[in-house]
């Protein structure tokens, strides 16, 4: 959690101001009593309206990074981080902090951002059954997309010259 912890921070302060309003806005309807903290039952409450992806209230521990039993602003910035870039297994309902793996046709056909996700060890057994057999992990995703743009990119550009020369890079990739 050290690691989400860090990048959540990192991201947070590089937000434009009005975002983090945002975020803050978020916490203060998190923060039923208007108490400047969020307890363990709002969280709860929370989770159970599904308003919001968020991680399950059993994870509410891990979030308290100072063990007060509440959830303040700082955890809160976790929070909604976790709520935009993680995502729960779609075999044993896990929710993943870490590495995972998708599907990568779903990914690509996805028009609400959803794909079919898997935790490590349930990719690792195989004990799951989809109509599709391309899994990445969220690595090689990310960087598969980013070269897939960067050539769609220069195609848009190129000269028939180049074309060749690009349809030579994608058989690569």
């Amino acid at each position: 959690m050290d690691e989400i912890r860090i990048a959540a921070d990192a991201y947070y302060k590089a937000r434009p101001e009005k975002k983090k309003k945002k975020v803050e806005k978020r916490f203060q309807n998190i923060d039923i009593n208007r108490d400047g903290r969020v307890s363990k039952e709002e969280y709860a409450s929370l989770y159970a309206m599904k308003k919001h992806k968020w991680p399950k209230s059993e994870h509410f521990t891990e979030l308290d990074r100072d063990g007060d039993g509440y959830l303040d602003l700082e955890d809160a910035t976790i929070l909604h981080y976790l709520a935009i870039s993680r995502r729960e297994c779609d075999v044993c309902g896990l929710f993943i902090k870490g590495m995972f793996y998708s599907c990568e046709k779903c990914f690509d056909r996805s028009e609400n951002g959803h794909s079919y996700n898997l935790c490590v060890p349930y990719f690792q057994s195989g004990e799951f059954k989809h109509k599709h057999d391309t899994f990445l992990d969220n690595y090689v995703l990310h960087e598969n997309r980013y070269k897939r743009s960067k050539i769609k990119e220069i195609a848009e550009t190129a000269t028939l010259e180049t074309l060749g020369t690009i349809a030579t890079t994608c058989a690569i990739v």
